[in-house]
């Protein structure tokens, strides 16, 4: 217990990239958030050096290494319900720098070895999918943000990183908050 004490403070320090069309990017910042903007439409932004691993329709966003099968969210409900399974949903933009920090930490042989207890979707937010709209209104539509659906597809809204204004925001520089919602969600 006093550990989790020791990072709580270093945990409101990480802050999320808020997307420019949420409801929250909209809303007056407090100071310590920096929120970071996709480049106006039009304006070239400078282009990253592609990486290996990187999303197959965006070779210079985030860099998702490891072994983990990525669906769908249109196929994960019905894979998650025939198999039993509860659903780990990583909402990403591959502008944001958090999202590309976040992206390596799914290579961790522990979240590798429980994400196959799951149907992992990762879901590129700037893509505006009608499923997530909802989820965008209710929660705010910050990136990166993982989400926990039991095998029915409901919300498991109980499982969130703790951070006091960004629930399910979890920071790559500390993946042992992933990892419990992980273990919570699968009940071990």
């Amino acid at each position: 217990m006093q550990n989790r004490h020791a990072l709580l403070p270093a945990l409101l320090v990480f802050t999320a990239c808020e997307a420019g069309n949420s409801p929250l990017a909209s809303r007056q910042r407090a100071p310590a958030v920096t929120a970071v903007q996709k480049p106006p439409t039009g304006v070239a932004a400078p282009t990253p050096p592609k990486r290996a691993g990187a999303h197959p329709d965006n070779p210079s966003g985030v860099q998702w290494q490891g072994s983990i099968e990525w669906r769908e969210w249109t196929d994960a409900r019905d894979i998650a319900n025939r198999a039993s399974k509860p659903i780990m949903v990583v909402v990403y933009a591959d502008w944001c720098p958090h999202c590309r920090a976040l992206g390596p930490v799914f290579s961790d042989p522990e979240v590798e070895t429980l994400s196959k207890r799951f149907v992992m979707v990762r879901q590129n937010h700037d893509e505006s999918p009608a499923w997530l709209e909802p989820y965008n209104q209710k929660f705010g539509g910050y990136v990166p943000r993982i989400f926990f659906f039991d095998q029915n597809g409901k919300m498991r809204e109980d499982l969130t990183s703790g951070h006091p204004r960004y629930p399910y925001f979890y920071a790559a520089e500390q993946p042992e908050f992933l990892k419990r919602s992980m273990r919570q969600a699968v009940g071990s």
